[in-house]
């Protein structure tokens, strides 16, 4: 068999073996805080929508595979692949950039116009913030058991603490419900929400119970 066609034959094997095509585009680098709303995207996203604050394991059907984030931590774009996409097809799409495009469109309707970049393919994060770059890659057991969030403490991409909205409700204080967090930090919580009722990722329902307890 001529060389040249057996090379080809064996990129065709291995593109069909993907049904996704990952194109590298605008990787983070540099320090990233994170905010805590972004914190539980991440852990929703790395799980497949089985763990964190928006769990949904009733739902499970998607794998994670790429996620964006803007500059200030606030805004991201996520593109998921159904666990039965099939194999045998081929996509050109580049995904990375509909991920960046998502994030830059939802901080330029929120007035805040900006640039995003890659934070994670797949189950990699590929922001380079310094850390440790074997330790970026997290473990499907790592996510099962809930350390998302402790690992992106780990790696200082997260400084901050997940906080209880209903910590305070039997505290004798003057301040409401959620006296730990900012108007500006519940906006932005509120926001995010949105973003991911329009997504179809919550319902009307669980959207509204969410927000509420933001607003108590």
């Amino acid at each position: 068999m001529n060389f040249k066609i057996l090379i080809y034959l064996l990129i065709a094997l291995f593109l069909t073996s993907n049904s996704y095509a990952v194109k590298t585009y605008k990787k983070g680098k540099g320090p990233l805080d994170l905010p805590e709303n972004t914190a539980h995207v991440l852990e929703y996203y790395f799980s497949g929508g089985t763990k964190g604050k928006w769990a949904e394991p009733e739902k499970a059907d998607w794998y994670p595979y790429v996620i964006a984030i803007s500059k200030d931590g606030y805004y991201y774009g996520i593109v998921r692949q159904p666990k039965k996409f099939a194999s045998h097809n081929v996509d050109e799409k580049n995904y990375s950039a509909l991920a960046v495009g998502d994030c830059k469109k939802m901080a330029q309707k929120d007035g805040y116009p900006q640039e995003c970049f890659l934070f994670a393919v797949k189950r990699k994060i590929v922001w380079d913030n310094g850390s440790n770059k074997k330790r970026r890659s997290l473990k499907k057991s790592e996510i099962k058991a809930g350390k998302t969030i402790s690992i992106l403490k780990e790696l200082d991409f997260y400084k901050g603490e997940i906080q209880n909205l209903n910590s305070n409700k039997n505290n004798n204080t003057s301040s409401n419900n959620n006296s730990n967090l900012s108007n500006s930090e519940i906006v932005e919580q509120i926001k995010s929400l949105k973003k991911l009722y329009d997504d179809g990722v919550l319902s009307k329902e669980e959207f509204e119970k969410a927000k509420k307890k933001l607003l108590d």
